[in-house]
């Protein structure tokens, strides 16, 4: 019999079951920035009260440089009770989305601004 686990350590596996609803997202554009808002509502459709992890990540469809696939940029972690809904918001800034690129400087590189 094997000793590997079942599931790998960090699985996801919970009491609860969570829906995820009512996705919204913000561009706001200034001279030299931009604040990107994503915000969404998370259900608890469980009977327990249970923890969950929302993530955020980005993927950058044209770089100078390579990247990987995707990026994990923001998570929170919430305790939601049974029934019970609470609304997720994270913001990225250009400071966020910066890459070390060829010429060994951080830069922000120009990209699609549809923020979704």
């Amino acid at each position: 019999m094997s000793a590997k686990p079942l599931y790998a350590f960090g699985y996801g596996l919970s009491y609860s079951k969570f829906e995820y609803s009512n996705l919204q997202v913000g561009l706001t554009e200034g001279a030299d920035d931009f604040v990107c808002t994503v915000s969404f509502d998370v259900e608890n459709r469980g009977s327990v009260t249970g923890d969950e992890v929302a993530q955020l990540y980005v993927v950058d469809e044209v770089s100078s440089v390579v990247t990987p696939i995707m990026q994990l940029k923001q998570f929170e972690r919430r305790a939601i009770p049974a029934g019970k809904k609470e609304r997720y918001t994270f913001q990225l800034s250009k400071e966020d989305l910066k890459l070390w690129n060829a010429t060994n400087a951080w830069k922000t590189e120009k990209g699609n601004s549809n923020c979704s």
